[in-house]
């Protein structure tokens, strides 16, 4: 159906993932074109526009929703996101934090606060946060991604790389020049071959 929008905001999602992000914010657009209200698809395309690396157009975005939404969360994480990508780590932090209450049960939005903290040089505060995960952990399980988030940020990547991976049965590291030579080993790998570039 070419009027029903969540086919054209969940094809953007399936074209981000596969780096193609022009067509990608032309199906996210068309998404909101058909839905104005639901905010979940305006983030989405401020999300899109920064995968892009159109920052200025993805501020723009989540600003725009949050002056329809001012509580909508993922528009608040959008901007942090820009905001760390600009090196503007003080107005990435200021994000995270709005985010973070409203959404104070959410693990993810609590990393990249921690992430953003660790890069704007308030190492302790990210440790505090970091230790709030961790007692989160011992609760309900935590995916280690977000410690790795926010190891990344302190600059441990070292942890980052060896808890990230051994999240996962089945891990794969390589070493390529070109998107074609890591589609070759992606593909050798699938079919059980090792492929070249293996680290």
């Amino acid at each position: 159906k070419p009027g029903y929008a969540p086919a054209h905001q969940w094809y953007g999602f399936y074209l981000t993932a596969q780096g193609r992000l022009n067509e990608a914010i032309d199906q996210i657009t068309e998404a909101l074109r058909l839905d104005p209200l639901t905010p979940f698809v305006a983030a989405n395309l401020a999300w899109a526009n920064y995968v892009a690396g159109n920052y200025e157009l993805a501020i723009a975005q989540s600003e725009k929703t949050l002056q329809a939404h001012p509580d909508f969360h993922v528009a608040h994480y959008n901007l942090g996101l820009v905001y760390v990508q600009q090196g503007m780590f003080e107005r990435a932090v200021s994000e995270f934090e709005a985010a973070r209450a409203l959404d104070p049960e959410n693990p993810y939005v609590l990393s990249l606060l921690g992430y953003a903290l660790a890069l704007s040089g308030a190492r302790s505060k990210a440790d505090a946060v970091l230790g709030e995960l961790e007692q989160r952990n011992s609760r309900k399980t935590v995916d280690p991604t977000f410690f790795a988030i926010i190891h990344l940020g302190l600059g441990d990547v070292a942890f980052s790389l060896a808890t990230t991976r051994t999240a996962f049965e089945h891990r794969l590291a390589l070493s390529v020049r070109s998107r074609q030579e890591l589609d070759a080993a992606l593909e050798a790998a699938s079919q059980g071959r090792t492929p070249p570039g293996v680290v």
